[in-house]
């Protein structure tokens, strides 16, 4: 379906759109908020990415197509949006396939489980009218009964680089951010030698290597290492659970930290492209940090008890629905494969209530 807009409306709708485009497509800032370009064991966590995607994008093509997932997680040949015609999947990168679609495929489930115990905040788009405190921008996952939000911050507006940070206490009359949750999208960078066409990078946009760093604190230089130490399931995917214990470097560490990395999505970028070309897709992931201060005297951080907040991860059906909108009201093709393009109108209306 073909834009019908004004003239006006659509030169806003465009140049709000090209903002959008660049937030959708995980460009975010090259400066490290931290260090945490995110990952796995040195060296192991390109090749586990691509054996990941190599596998998904083989299940998508015996599906026949790469459609949007359903609450599993996975391509579904029976989630809605299914084109139906079964040529419309992956891009195996030959000339022939120009002009076909990669459909978003969805990683992640749109329901998280709450294990018992455990409290699940709605996201914003669930319930809009909820106080602040009380939501979730984007990203949904379940949290200990007994924590309570303290403060709370979001840089993005994209249900895919959902850099929101949420402090927490435990129990009552205390202010104390005992807990800290927060999210790091990853960055990649277009790689013709990859399988997969994409290459997972540093801030510095250096092929990732590692989650251990080097802190400096006056003259002295800490090695920050981290192991793993589980695994959680997230839709289909298992996640490796990484872990820097606050006592490798008192000095230097104010707190332990646990990271895992998810894969949320592949993204279509538009039609395939002519061979050498940027690849009509691009995976999209973050980096989930678990902080706590061990030497609080608060209830610990077990392995099991991050283990169950990673398990929890959604991305709620309406948090979906806003990508799918601005991603075809921006490009004007159809990504998901129900044979609707959504108008740059349309789009405007979702940013208008996803905006509050």
């Amino acid at each position: 379906m073909r834009n019908t807009a004004p003239g006006r409306l659509r030169t806003m709708a465009t140049a709000a759109a090209a903002v959008l485009a660049m937030a959708l497509a995980g460009c975010g800032s090259d400066e490290p908020s931290s260090p945490f370009p995110g990952g796995d064991a040195p060296g192991d966590l390109n090749k586990q990415v691509e054996d990941f995607l190599d596998k998904m994008s083989e299940a998508a093509k015996q599906a026949g197509g790469g459609d949007i997932g359903g609450p599993d997680g996975a391509a579904d040949g029976d989630s809605d949006g299914q084109s139906g015609d079964g040529d419309d999947g992956t891009d195996d990168g030959d000339s022939g396939d120009v002009g076909k679609v990669h459909h978003l495929v969805w990683h992640v489930p749109s329901k998280g489980a709450t294990p018992e115990g455990f409290t699940q905040f709605p996201s914003a788009c669930e319930a809009p009218d909820a106080e602040n405190l009380d939501k979730h921008k984007w990203i949904n996952y379940a949290v200990p009964e007994t924590w309570n939000v303290v403060s709370k911050s979001s840089g993005s507006d994209s249900p895919l680089s959902d850099t929101t940070t949420i402090s927490y206490y435990e129990g009552g009359g205390n202010s104390h951010k005992d807990y800290i949750i927060e999210f790091d999208t990853d960055r990649f960078e277009p790689d013709q030698e990859s399988p997969n066409g994409w290459t997972l990078v540093d801030f510095e946009k250096k092929p990732w290597q590692t989650h251990d760093y080097e802190y400096q604190v006056g003259d002295d230089t800490y090695q920050i290492h981290f192991d793993t130490v589980a695994t959680a399931t997230v839709g289909e995917q298992e996640v490796q659970i990484l872990k820097a214990p606050q006592e490798q470097a008192p000095e230097a560490l104010s707190r332990t930290e646990y990271r895992a990395r998810i894969l949320f999505a592949e993204v279509p970028t538009g039609p395939a492209n002519a061979a050498g070309q940027e690849p009509p897709w691009r995976p999209q992931s973050s980096v989930m940090s678990i902080k706590y201060d061990a030497e609080s005297g608060r209830a610990p951080l077990t392995d099991d008890l991050v283990v169950d907040i990673v398990s929890s991860i959604a991305m709620p059906s309406c948090g979906i629905d806003y990508l799918v909108a601005v991603r075809e009201g921006t490009m004007n093709f159809d990504i998901d494969g129900d044979g609707h393009v959504t108008t740059q109108q349309e789009m405007l209306e979702a940013m208008r209530a996803a905006a509050g």
